[in-house]
């Protein structure tokens, strides 16, 4: 823990500018640059409290080079939960889904008044247990066919925000629903089905 707090952002560079953590405390003070493999460099929210404190509106999505989704295709917004082991090496949270039990990441559908990256957040407490630090920028995107619950198949445009994992509750709201593990990143890209997914995983290493 000594060690994440240290280098702040972790393996993925985050570049930590604020923010408030448990009873109010500020984290920074000003841009900090920290060592890191990754891509990101924005602002930084950490979420240590249950129930999590969502922002009182939605921040603009930030598609980058993405395609906006058209009307036929849904938006999602997923959690890549990280951590960094003593070697220095990254570390991706899996989850298993509910019905099919395929390991996916936490991930869910669009709600009012909740950024993005806070939606991501509140997917990965509520399915795997993550108390962490959530990027407001999507490190990347992958698409998919969602089955709905009256069969249908749909393409969905996931937008992936990374999560520095700074705790996994024992317990959670998911927790006799779903599985997690701890794998690294080739073994993620390996357990994942999604060929999207999968590239994402891939560049992490690049």
């Amino acid at each position: 823990d000594r060690r994440r707090r240290r280098h702040g952002g972790g393996a993925l560079g985050l570049r930590l500018i604020g923010g408030t953590g448990p009873k109010g405390r500020r984290f920074g003070h000003g841009p900090r640059r920290h060592r890191g493999r990754g891509q990101l460099d924005g602002r930084a929210t950490m979420l240590l409290q249950a129930p999590p404190v969502f922002d009182p509106a939605p921040t603009p999505l930030q598609l980058g080079s993405t395609p906006a989704a058209s009307a036929d295709v849904r938006v999602q917004y997923a959690a890549l939960p990280y951590r960094e082991d003593e070697e220095g090496e990254l570390h991706i949270l899996l989850v298993t889904s509910r019905e099919t039990k395929r390991w996916i990441l936490p991930k869910g559908w669009p709600e009012r008044k909740i950024a993005p990256h806070l939606l991501a957040a509140k997917e990965a407490y509520e399915e795997a247990g993550v108390r962490g630090i959530a990027s407001p920028e999507p490190i990347g995107s992958y698409r998919y066919g969602k089955r709905l619950s009256d069969g249908a198949v749909v393409p969905c445009d996931v937008q992936v925000y990374p999560i520095e994992v700074v705790r996994l509750r024992k317990s959670w709201p998911e927790r006799k629903q779903r599985e997690r593990i701890w794998v690294t990143v080739p073994e993620a890209a390996m357990m994942v089905e999604e060929p999207g997914l999968v590239s994402l995983l891939l560049s992490l290493q690049d």
